[in-house]
């Protein structure tokens, strides 16, 4: 049986992404000045939790200036997504579900419905729907979500790690207190550098 779950931008301690990156502006040397993000956008991301344990059949291939996102997939329903920036070598198959994703992803401020695999314990699916929660253009810190979700900052950082469907749960925008914090499992590398270019990609859409 399906589960629906919406989650909307609610109020809390965002942070504007110029504000954060001006205090790790090293990771930013070489990137266009990012714009201080205005008022909150009216955006959210629908996600249909389907109880189901099966094997993904296809893989669509979304792609973006800085890589793509694989998203593997069984009768219309997301399993895993994953990044890949060095090369590719699965089956790729185009899809609706992929054109959606990529209208998404270029356009953060637009909206999505997908339908994923229900996996992860109920932590972790509580994290995850606080992460729902960050408006585009704006990030949170770890310890700042764990105390949403009455939780220590690692216990959160190990959550947004085991994400399993980055780019879609926007985990990239959790970021450390001091820094970007890490991506995937990554501090730095082509991982950590998705991140980078999702933040700007996001705070650049918000802009106007």
């Amino acid at each position: 049986r399906n589960s629906l779950s919406k989650y909307r931008m609610g109020k809390g301690s965002f942070v504007p992404i110029l504000q954060k990156i001006d205090s790790c502006r090293s990771y930013f040397m070489q990137v266009p000045k990012l714009l201080e993000c205005r008022g909150r956008l009216e955006m959210s991301v629908t996600i249909h939790w389907v109880n189901q344990q099966k094997q993904a059949n296809n893989c669509a291939k979304v792609v973006v200036p800085f890589g793509s996102l694989l998203v593997y997939q069984c009768d219309n329903v997301i399993i895993q997504t994953q990044w890949c920036v060095i090369g590719l070598d699965e089956l790729v198959v185009d899809s609706y579900l992929g054109t959606q994703i990529q209208r998404y992803l270029n356009n953060p401020t637009s909206s999505l419905v997908v339908s994923l695999q229900k996996q992860g314990t109920d932590f972790r699916h509580k994290v995850w729907a606080e992460i729902c929660k960050i408006p585009v253009g704006q990030v949170l810190s770890y310890s700042k979500l764990a105390n949403q979700v009455g939780s220590g900052a690692r216990a959160v950082a190990n959550a947004c790690r085991d994400n399993p469907f980055p780019g879609i749960i926007p985990c990239h925008r959790v970021v450390a207190e001091n820094g970007l914090g890490g991506y995937m499992g990554e501090t730095s590398g082509t991982l950590f550098e998705v991140k980078r270019h999702l933040l700007l990609m996001e705070s650049q859409a918000i802009k106007g």
